[in-house]
């Protein structure tokens, strides 16, 4: 699996894309979390969205819309297969500073 973050206009979006080793689509669930510093306790960002996608396909866009780009918050997108394994994206700073 593969998760990319990163605005698309004043939202965060992750687009995720999977490989998989067997037939037909695969369902997942996403949550956005935000932490007021790396290391902080997480809290969800937005409502949790399930979704299908299949091996090759296009990849699927969650959005994240209570993010802002200068908020001053770090976001994850933590994506679950329904076995119950976790993908966690790469931790994305929304910079108050620029």
């Amino acid at each position: 699996m593969t998760i990319r973050t990163g605005w698309s206009g004043d939202t965060l979006t992750g687009r995720v894309t999977v490989t998989t080793d067997g037939e037909g689509p695969v369902g997942l669930s996403a949550q956005w979390y935000a932490q007021d510093s790396q290391g902080a306790p997480r809290r969800p960002s937005g409502s949790p969205v399930a979704f299908r996608i299949s091996e090759g396909g296009e990849p699927y866009t969650v959005a994240n819309r209570e993010a802002r780009p200068l908020d001053c918050r770090w976001y994850v997108l933590e994506v679950t297969t329904v076995s119950g394994t976790a993908f966690r994206s790469d931790p994305w700073y929304a910079d108050c500073l620029r």
